[in-house]
């Protein structure tokens, strides 16, 4: 991988731009990472996209470093910018800087979630991928979460912690804010949606319950064998890259240079 600026000062929010060897297409991809992600466990997302010809931008989003929800759950001041909120203007303030560029919004989880919210007040987007997300069902979801992923063992103190976990993410009324947002994504849209078959944080039918409803979109959906929430680039490397590789290929634009 490759740096096209050195200085990381560059871009808010520790972002950074990545060069492929021989830049084949002109769109620039955006990965926004997961809820408690970093933007260093993209690395095979960058790799992958730059052996393709893409440049790749990462950056991080709140709250770094990741210790776990716990106390930011028990932080009142946590509750005063909800995260969908918090993660809203900081995804719109590193887009800014690729204004004029061709890009694909490449999102995971959570993530996923905040683009729809955001895609309006984007510009240039020709494509976009989904891995783990959208989902809308604010009770189960954030259960599975806290049942799952930082797990509450005991049922009361769960449904307490599910409470304040909504209230944190922004989740009230979410799925009006989600299917209000997709309804407005232009007809023809590409849409790349991973679901993991063994996803218990946020199982395929949770995203299909959201984008099946939004026929408007040119939706390509993609169920990864055999591996949990997230986990298709790292254990379903060679499905996951041939399905990754012909959306953005069909859906992407080659340079001039390429054309001839």
């Amino acid at each position: 991988m490759n740096h096209e600026n050195p200085s990381l000062n560059s871009f808010p929010h520790e972002g950074e731009i990545f060069n492929p060897k021989e830049k084949k297409f002109e769109e620039v991809i955006i990965f926004i990472h997961w809820y408690g992600g970093h933007k260093k466990q993209l690395k095979r997302h960058v790799q992958f996209v730059n052996e393709l010809g893409f440049r790749a931008f990462v950056f991080n989003l709140f709250p770094q470093p990741f210790t776990g929800s716990r106390a930011l759950l028990k932080n009142p001041r946590t509750y005063f910018t909800p995260l969908l909120s918090r993660w809203s203007r900081q995804i719109l303030d590193v887009l800014s800087y690729f204004e004029n560029e061709k890009k694909i919004l490449f999102g995971f989880s959570f993530g996923c979630n905040v683009m729809t919210q955001i895609f309006s007040k984007v510009s240039n987007v020709t494509g976009i991928i989904f891995d783990g997300g959208p989902f809308s069902s604010i009770l189960e979801n954030s259960w599975r979460y806290q049942s799952y992923q930082e797990p509450v063992k005991n049922p009361l103190l769960r449904g307490m912690a599910v409470l304040l976990w909504i209230l944190f993410c922004g989740f009230f009324i979410l799925k009006l804010k989600i299917h209000s947002a997709l309804r407005k994504w232009p007809v023809g849209l590409p849409v790349l949606s991973f679901r993991a078959e063994k996803d218990v944080l946020v199982p395929p039918d949770s995203i299909n319950k959201v984008l099946k409803l939004h026929s408007q979109l040119d939706l390509t959906t993609v169920l990864i064998p055999e591996v949990k929430h997230l986990q298709g680039m790292k254990f379903q490397a060679d499905f996951y890259q041939k399905t990754l590789k012909q959306f953005l290929i069909k859906y992407s634009t080659p340079r001039v240079e390429q054309q001839k």
